[in-house]
């Protein structure tokens, strides 16, 4: 079996120094199928395993054990709509699963789009992809044919890899995140020390590939009204703590105000979370265990450096990244 830690998210790519690129890939339940839909587009290994990891083994291992289920209702979201980025150095998964049926009106698997970038940042296939992929989801779920889909996918693949090729991401608007100082102090704070606790495997300077740390989750606040609005920040935070050359998995429930953290390579376990509703998964920063004074300066100088525009930039490697980093830790 391949090692996930040696491949995931570092497949060939065009070459050094080719344009950007985008593979759209789609899977999971549409009506147009009887049973699982066919693979469209899982044209890269990285494509492969996020559906090996999410939907065979995570969604489908959570299904097979009961555990969403086992919950009360009302600790268990109703279905499974989310967005979602995955991260690791120069290449990047973006993508968004909602509910779905297929032909005989079962309904317990999503319909997933996703896309993985070559040369294009966390934060532009976020801002660039996602619109294309919620388009993806409107169109699909307004026909039940099966060429119909075929001609949606290969639509929206071009105008994917159109948003590629466009220019660096500007700071989009209404993105400079007004949180206040007490949540920065509080909870921010707090949040930065626990990470810093739970996920100190994977920190800058510490992460060992060779070792192959078992997965860490986290779940943490929502911090803006738009998904994509929270996964920029959260992305812009967890890459001022988590080393670029470790997995990182940013998922986000639509109208929910939290958002799911992975690091490493999940298990099934850690999807359980895709459908778990606090407290069955506790949310960072609410408990209300106060930070000490340096994990609060540390906390506002972060929180001050992401809503820097050269946080955007350095995640275009249009600035160093250092230059960021060095505004946070000194």
């Amino acid at each position: 079996m391949k090692s996930f830690f040696k491949e995931f998210l570092r497949d060939a790519s065009a070459g050094a120094g080719a344009a950007p690129q985008i593979c759209l890939g789609v899977f999971g339940k549409h009506p147009a199928w009887d049973d699982h839909m066919d693979d469209l587009g899982l044209e890269t290994e990285s494509l492969v395993a996020a559906k090996r990891l999410i939907y065979r083994q995570g969604i489908g291992g959570q299904l097979d054990s009961g555990a969403w289920e086992k919950l009360d209702e009302a600790a268990r979201l109703p279905a499974i709509h989310h967005e979602f980025v995955w991260t690791r150095e120069a290449q990047v998964l973006a993508g968004r699963m909602w509910p779905s049926t297929d032909g005989k009106r079962r309904a317990l698997y999503p319909m997933v789009a996703c896309a993985h970038g070559f040369g294009i940042s966390a934060e532009a296939a976020l801002t660039r992809v996602l619109p294309q992929l919620e388009s993806v989801e409107a169109q699909c779920g307004a026909t039940r044919l099966a060429t119909k889909v075929r001609e949606i996918i290969a639509e929206a693949r071009e105008r994917c890899g159109e948003a590629a090729s466009g220019g660096p991401a500007e700071q989009l608007p209404g993105l400079n995140f007004e949180l206040g100082e007490d949540f920065v102090r509080g909870p921010l704070a707090e949040i930065l020390r626990d990470v810093r606790s739970h996920m100190a495997a994977y920190q800058r300077g510490r992460f060992r590939e060779r070792a192959e740390p078992p997965a860490v989750g986290v779940r943490v606040p929502a911090v803006a009204e738009a998904a994509v609005h929270d996964l920029v920040f959260w992305n812009r935070f967890f890459a001022a703590i988590i080393d670029p050359e470790a997995p990182l998995l940013l998922s986000k429930p639509l109208r929910q105000p939290w958002l799911d953290v992975i690091a490493g390579e999940p298990a099934s376990q850690e999807f359980f979370s895709l459908r778990a509703a606090p407290p069955s998964v506790p949310i960072l920063g609410e408990s209300g265990g106060p930070a000490d004074e340096s994990a609060q300066q540390e906390a506002l100088s972060l929180w001050a450096a992401i809503n820097d525009p050269e946080s955007a930039r350095a995640r275009e490697g249009l600035v160093p990244e250092r230059t960021w980093l060095k505004k946070i830790f000194g």
